[in-house]
């Protein structure tokens, strides 16, 4: 795996001069210039954060689901 991401890396750093630029727009607002590796880097650290996201959502869930079996377990019954 880390030599894949190595790979990845000098290829990207290879192709980083000489390609086109492309303008970033959110809402008619350009907020940046990027090239095609640039833009690829861009999709995935996207990508990275979006990953996160669901895991710590999931992380939740899981926490929330034993919390809750926790207190059922040790509430006296009626």
């Amino acid at each position: 795996m880390p030599a894949t991401g190595a790979f990845a890396a000098v290829a990207v750093v290879e192709n980083f001069s000489g390609s086109p630029e492309y303008a970033l727009e959110i809402f008619g607002n350009q907020i940046a210039t990027l090239t095609a590796p640039g833009l690829f880097l861009f999709g995935v650290g996207l990508t990275l954060i979006f990953c996160l996201g669901q895991t710590m959502l999931v992380a939740g869930l899981k926490r929330r689901r034993h919390i809750r079996e926790f207190r059922t377990s040790v509430r006296p019954p009626r």
